[in-house]
């Protein structure tokens, strides 16, 4: 009963998380487009992006989440300090400009997030976590006999397709199948996307000399 009860409770609170950072999100993204300073419109954009990983992380898409930490806020940090090289702005002009902006985003954040926080009641948590639960697919859902067998036909076709290789991907983790896809099947268009990249790189340097 009183593990029943922690998991109950465990469960509430990472619905609440999941709505925080919703709502998390949609500031920022009002945050982004409505910033006068392009600098700070860009900082809020890499808010948002972890907020969106984090939405994910909580929600099962451990794996999508991580895609936004390394591709969107990884590629948006290192333009964001390639636009501070380039262009000379000083720290107490941008204080100045945005310091007033930024108080009354906080205070607006705040007051949202608390009146989510006191509104939101139990049968919402509960119903919220029903849906969640559905989409997340877990373990304590009784299957069919009929839909067991077609999970593992499913399986088997994935796996036969892959003899090529060598490689049962019914033993691989979600993260090790994307990998093993990437790098097999779809590996000339990785290395197409290396090369567009590296040319991008080396366009980006000759403009700025």
């Amino acid at each position: 009963m009183f593990l029943i009860e922690l998991f109950n409770t465990q469960l509430e609170l990472n619905n609440s998380l999941i709505v925080v950072f919703e709502y998390l999100s949609v500031i920022t993204a009002l945050c982004v487009v409505f910033s006068r300073n392009a600098v700070v419109s860009i900082i809020y954009l890499i808010l948002l992006y972890v907020n969106v990983s984090i939405y994910l992380f909580y929600t099962g898409l451990g794996v999508l989440g991580l895609i936004y930490i390394l591709v969107y806020v990884g590629a948006i940090a290192i333009l964001f300090l390639f636009i501070l090289s380039l262009i000379n702005i000083k720290i107490s002009e941008l204080a100045i400009v945005s310091n007033k902006q930024d108080v009354l985003l906080i205070i607006i954040s705040l007051l949202t997030i608390g009146f989510v926080l006191v509104t939101a009641s139990v049968e919402d948590v509960k119903a919220y976590g029903d849906i969640l639960s559905y989409i997340n697919g877990l373990s304590n859902v009784d299957y069919s006999a009929a839909e067991i067998s077609d999970s593992i036909e499913v399986f088997n076709v994935i796996s036969s397709g892959n003899q090529a290789t060598g490689v049962d991907l019914r033993s691989y983790s979600e993260l090790k199948v994307i990998g093993e896809l990437l790098f097999t099947q779809y590996s000339v268009t990785m290395l197409i996307t290396g090369v567009i990249l590296l040319l991008t790189i080396i366009g980006v340097i000759i403009i700025t000399k």
